[in-house]
């Protein structure tokens, strides 16, 4: 059985201890207290719907139930075991409405969170501001993104603390952002320094860092935020979109707009930059069962 019968049979004794209106009740307590979350999502839902109706359907039959229930059981000539039989029943019927509307409300509410994450209404925990110095360094590594190779991007600079300040974002990019393959990312509200392309030193010209190399031999760089034939924020962004289609991770799609959502991302900001990606994707649709839900951040 279940967790309501659970809950019921673990008092020794209890076809003996309980009446089918003490079921009854318990039951209403059990889904307005216990799984209230998944049965007030249910009560919550628009009248009429599929939602709504499983939770009204399934009181009406414990009501039900329990009045049939009652009759029977209260009959003078009712030996223990019928009554026993009666109960047990009574609590398998219960239990499995209590399952359904636990079932049936968590997967509404799961559809609900998604819907809001995909609107861009999702509350994110943290924002993305350039935080207080580290009391750490970072690995300043050969000082290759600090001014030594003219090729490499740029942190700003020169700065008081600035590992210091570079330890900081690379904690929070690895806390708050975004994991693609190998590295973290992160675009954060303000300028961080030089992207690295095209040798331009004239313009601070990107808020994006990479965390790489993640524990002893983590270091970071700034990105691009844009590029179709480079690394760049966007690349990646739209790359993880559609690895998540291809393998049809709900889950991925919306760790995916919860981030953007933080780094206050636009409106279809990140549709599929470049062919390839396009084609990609129009691929995976055509596959049975694949979905792209539509999102403020990536629909056409």
């Amino acid at each position: 059985m279940g967790k309501f019968a659970d809950s019921i049979t673990n008092e020794a004794d209890w076809e003996k201890n309980w009446a089918p209106n003490d079921l009854a009740d318990q039951w209403f307590v059990y889904v307005n207290g216990t799984i209230s979350a998944a049965s007030e999502a249910l009560l919550n839902a628009p009248d009429p719907s599929k939602e709504r109706s499983i939770y009204e359907d399934s009181a009406r039959k414990v009501t039900s139930a329990r009045g049939s229930a009652e009759t029977l059981y209260n009959k003078p000539q009712q030996k223990d075991r019928v009554k026993a039989a009666v109960m047990t029943q009574l609590l398998q019927g219960y239990d499995h409405l209590a399952d359904l509307i636990e079932n049936h409300g968590m997967l509404y509410l799961r559809a609900l969170e998604c819907a809001r994450v995909f609107r861009g209404d999702w509350a994110a925990p943290t924002d993305n501001a350039v935080p207080p110095a580290h009391a750490e360094n970072c690995n300043p590594y050969k000082l290759k993104h600090f001014g030594v190779d003219k090729k490499a991007a740029w942190y700003l600079g020169p700065f008081e603390d600035k590992y210091k300040l570079v330890k900081a974002i690379e904690e929070k990019a690895i806390s708050a952002g975004l994991e693609v393959p190998g590295s973290f990312i992160f675009r954060f509200n303000a300028p961080l320094g030089w992207d690295g392309e095209n040798g331009a030193r004239g313009t601070i010209n990107t808020n994006c860092i990479r965390v790489d190399s993640v524990g002893a031999l983590q270091h970071s760089h700034p990105m691009p935020e844009e590029g179709n034939d480079c690394v760049s924020h966007r690349r990646l962004i739209c790359t993880a979109i559609v690895d998540a289609v291809e393998q049809t991770d709900l889950d991925r799609l919306v760790t995916i707009a919860k981030y953007l959502t933080l780094v206050g991302a636009g409106l279809r900001e990140y549709r599929m930059p470049s062919q390839t990606l396009r084609l990609r994707l129009k691929a995976a649709l055509l596959k049975p069962g694949t979905t792209l839900p539509e999102c403020k951040f990536w629909s056409e």
